[in-house]
């Protein structure tokens, strides 16, 4: 069975969705609703203006996570934090810029807080490729590279 739309929609969790409220009703009591009018629903979604263009196959859901970026090729790390991610990539925040190239290849270390929020705790190193930067603000976008 085909994926809903909202299910993989990047707006669909914010106020910039237009349809939110009747996907939310989709979602919540579709037994309340006539199968055309779930379907109508759906069609809504599915031709969104919104997120025509930058429909994504896997849904990026926003989690603060601190990232560590290594430049393996000058050896140089800066610190940033996770805007939003998902199974393939991630929209990083950086603190300081750091000077890459779209393209390039760079270690990203992955750190979540312990229970007792005092420590960060690694959870993960991944090589991942530049794909979209933009200096002001410092933002990153990365899509991990498979081991």
């Amino acid at each position: 069975m085909q994926d809903l739309p909202w299910k993989i929609c990047q707006y669909f969790f914010t106020e910039e969705c237009p349809y939110q409220f009747e996907i939310s009703k989709a979602i919540l009591i579709p037994q309340m609703l006539e199968p055309s009018e779930i379907e109508h629903i759906k069609n809504l979604c599915e031709s969104c203006e919104k997120c025509r263009d930058e429909k994504r196959t896997n849904l990026r859901i926003k989690k603060p996570l601190r990232v560590a970026l290594v430049n393996p090729a000058v050896k140089k790390s800066v610190q940033g934090t996770v805007l939003d991610i998902s199974s393939t990539g991630a929209l990083i925040k950086l603190d300081i810029w750091l000077d890459v190239k779209i393209g390039q290849t760079l270690e990203l270390k992955i750190y979540s807080y312990s229970r007792d929020k005092q420590a960060e705790v690694s959870v993960g190193d991944r090589r991942c490729v530049v794909k979209r930067l933009a200096k002001n603000p410092r933002h990153l976008a990365v899509m991990f590279m498979s081991e």
